[in-house]
């Protein structure tokens, strides 16, 4: 479930947007942008699917995760989880296997900066294994880095922050 700040300022969807459309993707209506001759592409999965992220981070497809305000994530979702239904008495252990970036709100009442430290916490027992970068942003509510007075100098520089965390993950890891 959706909690209220995820419904304050609503984003832009303008002409002035962007340069992409929207076309239908596995049944969802998604903004899609870029060259159709691209071998490598990002995948944008926004709020209220941030345990999905968490997941694809586990499957390997990926090549690295940036979890912004995520939402419905839990520190289990983080951890090492283990699947008993495997047949023959043997588990099937999914830990993340990417890079990933959790980039958590001040002000945030679906990811508080102390559970974002918890998830800090995991990533730091597998860090020789896993690459990873947690950040609280200070002044800054659920969902900053998408939804903004562009008016506003200060959060247009803590959005553009978080922008250039992310791209620096992905410029480093996806190739």
């Amino acid at each position: 479930m959706a909690g209220l700040q995820c419904c304050q300022n609503p984003p832009d969807i303008s002409l002035s947007s962007g340069s992409g459309c929207v076309e239908e993707i596995g049944g969802l209506q998604s903004y899609v942008s870029g060259s159709l001759e691209s071998k490598l592409g990002i995948l944008l999965v926004s709020d209220v699917f941030g345990k999905v992220v968490g997941e694809l981070a586990k499957s390997g497809d990926l090549k690295a995760i940036v979890m912004m305000h995520p939402s419905l994530v839990t520190v289990d979702d983080i951890k090492v989880s283990i699947d008993f239904s495997v047949r023959n008495d043997k588990c099937k252990f999914s830990e993340i296997k990417v890079p990933i970036s959790i980039l958590g709100a001040e002000v945030d009442q679906l990811s508080s900066p102390e559970l974002v430290k918890q998830f800090e916490q995991v990533l730091q027992t597998k860090s020789d294994q896993v690459p990873s970068f947690v950040k609280i942003f200070n002044g800054v509510e659920h969902g900053w880095t998408v939804r903004y007075e562009i008016e506003n100098k200060e959060a247009v520089e803590h959005a553009e922050e978080a922008h250039a965390n992310m791209l620096e993950l992905f410029s480093k890891y996806v190739k």
